[in-house]
């Protein structure tokens, strides 16, 4: 909607502590100018994954994030964690976890809490 240069940055480090389990951290950053706005915008985000493998069939999962915006007159944080237990077996696939959503916007705060199951068999 608005024409806009921007220079992003990205780093990711990664590893496999174990078969079947692994950990990993993205990092990134964004500095975007608005030329016709007299705006800048700077973006900042984390997410952290890590899967632990219990037992050839089941296996915990848990990633969180941040996302941080700032630029004159615009302020925005968003958090998200969420954890999981998987199941699987054959070509069935049994999750069920919980989610957190929380987003501060101009000072304004909103939180989610979410619980999921899910299933699925593929044929």
């Amino acid at each position: 909607l608005s024409p806009y240069t921007a220079v992003r940055l990205f780093q990711n480090l990664s590893f496999e502590p174990g078969e079947g389990s692994t950990f990993s951290l993205d990092v990134g950053e964004t500095w975007s100018d608005f030329p016709e706005a007299r705006r800048q915008l700077t973006t900042y985000h984390f997410i952290g994954r890590s899967r632990l493998r219990l037992t050839s069939h089941l296996s915990i999962n848990a990633e969180g994030g941040v996302r941080v915006q700032q630029g004159e007159g615009y302020d925005q944080t968003l958090k998200t964690a969420r954890a999981d237990l998987d199941f699987h077996y054959g070509k069935l696939v049994v999750q069920a976890g919980y989610e957190f959503q929380d987003e501060n916007y101009l000072g304004e705060l909103r939180e989610r809490h979410f619980f999921f199951l899910r299933a699925k068999r593929s044929f």
